[in-house]
């Protein structure tokens, strides 16, 4: 019988993460084991890390945008006083 490797989104291993903790089958034991060479713990900050960037993704665009503009306020506050 032949394995597939299938990726997951990290919100599915988040719901099945806190669903375990809730029914009391992850004690901290098993939280901090290496499993398949990683910890519960890492893969758990891992997808956190990564619903967070994706969430924070539109605000780039909008720093760079304040960017300019404070730098275009300067600018011609500079011009203006002398």
């Amino acid at each position: 019988m032949e394995h597939e490797m299938k990726e997951y989104d990290p919100d599915v291993f988040s719901d099945w993460f806190f669903t375990e903790m809730q029914a009391g089958r992850m004690p901290p034991e098993r939280l901090t084991s290496p499993d398949w060479g990683v910890s519960a713990e890492f893969i758990l900050s891992a997808a956190l890390d990564n619903i967070s960037v994706r969430r924070s993704k539109w605000m780039k665009p909008l720093l760079f945008l304040v960017g300019v503009g404070i730098g275009m306020l300067g600018s011609a506050v500079m011009i203006l006083m002398g």
